[in-house]
């Protein structure tokens, strides 16, 4: 089913967010309810938690000894009942009836043996952890248990029908009872204390309610909505909340301090996301028509002359653009400067820009690098971070000295590692790793300072923790590094003589030290390790509609990567697909991020996606189809590949064969909406799972990825990002029909920043012509009205990018862009809804006699701005402005009008 990612509307609404509530009625004898506590302060003792069963008399839990505390974070917002390992409270709920139901919502701190949430006097209705399980009791006996995982929360529900004589349990509305029929009921319900074997209570209750009859299936599908409305903001470490997205705190593995936060990811790609690729127009153009058996000296002849060429104001110095046709070369083509731009004329089996590459050993087909220098430290800059611990997610942090540092800076983020950390993570030392070795760097840039706060723009990847050996932060300076290079539009092929050959291209675009790059509308073909290979400090990268198809070599270690970045960041490839992979979509060794694969899909693949080895730290897999996703221990595998990576996110994928998310001590992994098997680890089952949510269940926004970027940068940046289909869903059905012949989905693509708006609101319009070969061609646009009752008036109709204005009632539009090249014209059109404005009601209305004046009041709110329209017709007729600009008055606001006609309508309206 498809799934919308992101809503857009620019009207002033209000959003409200509602959650239904229990069946409420006299069977409800208890309900404690933690949502009422939420006016004590965090870690507040509670005295007393309030029934809100509205049963007389009320049932008010009295607290033991051992009073939990308030936690005003503990469901995301929701307030929670945090129990130690003493004794809880005890209620006065009690069930003389065979026949009741019994609901909670709770996590355990501690899964351990001995730990219990809510129990009877008597025949016990109890919910675990005991020992490491959910457990349900009727008349002493167990009826069922489910594995239970720490720091997780479940809804949990227990039913005893005394005339059908059985109990029944229920995890998260899934039914785990065994049929044993087995009748009881718990007497007086108590929390942690009481009862026969009696176990204190350690973790977090947030509702407990209890009936003395059974539910309807109607009334207990009502109380499951309620329920799970609560447990999505229970669990949920990141959803859609009244203002956005929100972020739940979590620990990292083998820690308690849930300060930690999913980061944000969308500085990812060209630009640091959200900016368009541009069109670089060709300055040397050159065909296949020359009759040479190698055209290697032609293409790199035509690279070198653009590459001569003075860089302008914008960075490009020109493109090279390969006619459509075919082309062979048999040496690698090179890009050493910046500003350089190569581009065919399409990426179709046939009628676009195809170049063959006859290499004879392993080589690459375009090289990306030149001999500047690497990153190098600014001597005296380096200061220390005093935090004790600067949380994943966080960015901001303290400095022993601010002073040197100015906003604008670019800066590196170390986590200097320790000892201490290589030991604790499943000890590395035994697979040859060193504190010297794992050295963190993280580039940024400071976006302010505060005293010796300094606060910047990408979040922090990895926790900096004194334990761990703390971090620092310096500047750098970074000679010779190339930007702005652009690959488009072409297909890639290498020769082979047979499916092993290992002497022939090996990749089709490798690239080093690129900065601000792109690939895009690319496909590869049997090339041995793949299509692109981004090595050793390349950032703010896009790729995007790109292919790799049927790698020929060996299938073994090093071979078969057809998208892979090493010690690489801000890398954004969106829209790929690939067929016949080991490794699709890989980080190899410490590649910082963020880093971030969307909306792709591995076919045929006979290995894993994700970090493959060495501790990559910060990437989102977000809506990646493929046989396997994994991010684990992988000890000895390699020369000692050990911990692959840590803070990776599988956001909304899907892996047919097998999923592994496990966490590292000191780090953590997430798998959230993910369909596919849940496995331990291949090299190390022993390890901790990462954080596991909604597994098997997708979850809103269906991107994590496009969601931060318009929160970020707004809805433009996000029309810069993605083609409608998009907007649909999941786009992997469409990418294996593709599969890299030709361009991927729509050559015109139309934007409105305002799909709904007011009669006579002006609103934005943008197209967006991703055909390449019609942009070099040189086009003309023309927007145009193909449906509204009112008329739509364009500020340029000539304009790709203009504004518009609907004049008439509601109801749709559909405006439509036309783009021509002077071969086929191109057409796209977009949807426009227009609403009422707002109108309020007119409380009072007096004519003043002899004077062809109305008083009008209505009810207005200080401060905001009001206008006052007339219409002598109201059905079809148009409102005209009377009077504009009125400030509100509380209660009432009152304004003079003056009519010319016998019959006339008045409406007031919240301005604008």
């Amino acid at each position: 089913m498809k799934k919308r990612y992101l809503g857009i509307i620019v009207l002033s609404v209000m959003t409200c967010f509602v959650m239904a509530g229990p069946v409420n009625d006299a069977s409800l004898i208890m309900w404690l309810n933690a949502d009422d506590i939420m006016g004590l302060s965090d870690g507040e003792t509670v005295n007393t938690w309030l029934d809100s069963s509205n049963v007389s008399p009320a049932n008010n839990a009295i607290l033991s000894d051992g009073s939990p505390s308030y936690v005003a974070d503990a469901a995301s917002g929701v307030a929670g009942v945090c129990f130690g390992d003493g004794d809880g409270m005890i209620t006065t709920a009690s069930l003389t009836s065979g026949d009741y139901t019994v609901f909670t919502i709770f996590n355990c701190v501690d899964a351990g043996a001995g730990k219990r949430a809510v129990q009877g006097v008597d025949n016990n209705w109890v919910v675990g952890p005991l020992y490491g399980k959910l457990t349900f009791y009727a008349d002493g006996y167990v009826s069922r248990s489910q594995e239970v995982i720490e720091r997780q929360y479940y809804a949990v529900a227990a039913v005893t029908d005394s005339g059908a004589g059985k109990s029944g349990f229920y995890v998260d509305g899934e039914a785990v009872d065994t049929g044993i029929p087995i009748v009881g009921y718990p007497g007086a319900i108590s929390l942690a204390t009481g009862g026969r074997y009696a176990q204190p209570l350690h973790g977090t209750l947030v509702d407990v309610l209890v009936y003395n009859r059974l539910l309807t299936p109607a009334e207990t599908a009502q109380v499951n909505d309620y329920l799970a409305f609560k447990i999505d903001r229970l669990n949920a470490l990141v959803y859609e909340g009244e203002n956005g997205l929100e972020y739940k705190g979590y620990a990292n593995e083998g820690q308690e301090n849930a300060i930690n936060t999913v980061p944000d990811f969308s500085r990812a790609g060209y630009q640091g996301g959200g900016v368009a690729i541009p069109f670089v127009p060709a300055v040397v153009t050159i065909s296949n028509n020359n009759g040479s058996a190698d055209d290697a000296t032609l293409i790199q002849g035509a690279i070198d002359a653009v590459s001569s060429l003075p860089l302008g104001s914008h960075g490009f110095r020109g493109a090279v653009l390969l006619k459509a046709g075919e082309y062979s070369v048999s040496n690698t083509l090179n890009i050493a400067s910046s500003g350089v731009v190569i581009r065919g004329e399409g990426s179709q089996e046939t009628g676009g820009t195809r170049i063959t590459y006859a290499a004879t050993a392993q080589s690459n087909l375009f090289e990306v690098d030149n001999a500047g220098d690497l990153p190098r430290e600014v001597a005296g800059t380096r200061q220390s971070i005093l935090d004790a611990y600067v949380p994943v997610g966080a960015t901001s942090f303290n400095v022993a000295n601010a002073a040197g540092f100015a906003v604008g800076d670019r800066v590196i983020v170390q986590n200097t590692m320790n000892q201490q950390w290589i030991d604790d993570l499943s000890n590395m030392g035994q697979w040859g790793w060193t504190p010297e070795g794992y050295q963190l760097r993280f580039f940024r840039t400071i976006t302010e300072i505060n005293g010796n706060t300094v606060t910047i723009d990408a979040p922090v990847m990895q926790a900096i923790e004194t334990r761990y050996g703390g971090g620092d932060i310096y500047k750098f300076k970074f000679i010779g590094q190339l930007e702005n290079i652009g690959i488009e539009s072409l297909r890639l092929e290498s020769t082979y003589t047979s499916s092993t050959d290992e002497n022939h291209g090996w990749s089709a675009i490798y690239a080093r030290r690129l900065k601000n790059g792109w690939v895009r509308q690319v496909t590869g073909r049997y090339f041995g390790l793949g299509l692109i290979n981004l090595q050793t400090y390349c950032r703010y990268i896009t790729v995007e509609d790109c292919a790799m198809l049927d790698p020929m070599s060996i299938t073994t270690g090093g071979r078969k990567y057809p998208f892979v970045l090493d010690d690489s960041d801000y890398v954004f490839m969106q829209r790929c697909y690939s067929r016949g992979a080991r490794h699709a979509f890989a980080s190899g060794s410490a590649a910082p991020g963020p880093n971030v694969f969307v909306d792709c899909r591995s076919s045929e693949d006979t290995s894993d996606s994700g970090p493959h080895h060495r501790y990559s730290t910060g990437q989102l897999y977000d809506n990646i189809m493929a046989g396997y996703l994994f991010v684990q221990n992988r000890e000895d595998s390699g020369s000692g590949h050990g911990w692959a990576g840590a803070q990776v996110m599988f956001w909304n994928c899907l892996a047919s064969a097998s999923l592994i998310c496990d966490a590292p001590t000191g780090g953590m992994n997430w798998c959230v909406g993910s369909i596919g098997p849940q496995d331990q680890g291949v090299w190390a089952p022993e390890e901790p799972f990462g954080i596991w949510q909604s597994h098997n269940t997708p979850v809103q926004p269906r991107s994590l990825y496009y969601t931060q970027l318009a929160e970020r940068l707004g809805t433009g940046a996000l029309h810069n990002t993605v083609v409608p289909v998009q907007e649909e869903g999941d786009i992997w059905d469409e990418l294996e029909v593709w599969a890299g012949d030709g361009l991927f989905s729509d050559e015109v693509v139309v934007c409105a920043n305002a799909p709904v708006v007011y009669s006579g609101a002006t609103f934005g319009l943008k197209g967006i012509c991703r055909n390449l070969r019609m942009l070099e061609n040189g086009v003309s646009c023309t927007w145009r009205q193909l449906s509204g009752q009112g008329t739509v008036v364009f500020g340029d109709a000539s304009a790709a990018e203009t504004s518009a204005t609907i004049i008439g009632p509601p109801g749709n539009y559909v405006i439509e862009l036309v783009v021509d090249d002077g071969a086929v014209p191109v057409s796209s059109t977009a949807s426009i809804t227009v609403v009422e404005l707002p109108h309020f009601e007119i409380v009072s209305g007096r004519p003043l006699p002899s004077t062809g004046e109305f008083v009008l009041s209505w009810q207005a709110v200080a401060g905001e701005s009001y206008a006052i329209k007339a219409a002598t017709n109201l059905v079809g007729g148009m409102w005209d402005l009377v009077a504009e600009s009125i400030s509100g008055v509380e209660p009432l606001c009152t304004r003079t009008v003056r009519t010319e006609n016998a019959q006339t309508f008045y409406r007031v309206e919240l301005e604008q």
